[in-house]
């Protein structure tokens, strides 16, 4: 299953799945473009993809309608995809509005729907998590304090996950991001390059056979993070980046 299956990342990574003729349930919000893609991919690669269009910024999401309709439509489900996550160019740090919104979407309902997940792995004794973050967990701007905030809780709590279930079949595996080349970067002048969403998609394909805890996409990422967080903040303020 992949939540936030619809555009960027998510929408590469069900076209990666789908020739490889994985069997999907893609979850998003925009039930126009989830009929699109599922139809495509059923014919183009003759696999199963069905959806479910559901918001993640309500406040009162019923996740467990997520699950039924998973086992209404397979008998297992074996992989959960987090792809979904959402920034605001008005994300200032101050605004009610903007962080209910922000914190419903990029945290509050997803760990509610990998906590009822990981207990339906729990159940089967078997299953993966892989949960996509951002390098903004690491190093928050002026620019984006809610979401980076939110990401950072994420990892948090897919850690205290990994360690919940370390002696057990059941892996959480957390995928640190830098820049994508998706709408949420679009038109930005950034430092670095951009990603494309069809090799991220490749690289969470691979990482199903491997085990670990944490990985930075691209892997200079990891280097650029600990620079940033060793920068004193005399200096750190004055960036803009």
């Amino acid at each position: 299953m992949v939540i936030g299956g619809s555009s960027g990342i998510g929408r590469s990574l069900v076209q990666e799945l789908s020739v490889r003729g994985t069997k999907l349930i893609i979850i998003s919000r925009g039930e126009k473009d989830l009929k699109f893609i599922s139809s495509d991919t059923n014919i183009r690669n003759g696999t199963f993809c069905h959806y479910k269009s559901i918001d993640l910024s309500l406040p009162e999401l019923d996740i467990k309608s997520i699950l039924l309709f998973c086992c209404s439509v397979f008998p297992k489900i074996d992989y959960l995809f987090i792809t979904a996550g959402i920034i605001d160019k008005n994300d200032d740090g101050v605004s009610e509005e903007n962080i209910n919104y922000l914190v419903n979407t990029n945290y509050l309902n997803i760990i509610r729907i990998i906590g009822l997940f990981s207990r339906y792995f729990e159940n089967n004794g078997i299953g993966q998590i892989i949960v996509l973050s951002s390098i903004a967990a690491h190093a928050p701007r002026k620019s984006n304090i809610v979401y980076s905030s939110a990401k950072s809780g994420l990892e948090i709590y897919c850690k205290g996950l990994q360690h919940r279930y370390a002696f057990t079949n059941i892996k959480i595996k957390i995928i640190v991001l830098g820049y994508v080349n998706t709408s949420m970067n679009f038109g930005k002048t950034l430092l670095f390059p951009k990603a494309k969403p069809s090799s991220v998609a490749k690289f969470l394909v691979k990482t199903l056979n491997k085990n670990f805890r944490v990985k930075y996409y691209p892997c200079f990422w990891r280097w650029i993070i600990y620079l940033l967080n060793i920068i004193p903040w005399i200096v750190y303020k004055r960036l803009n980046y």
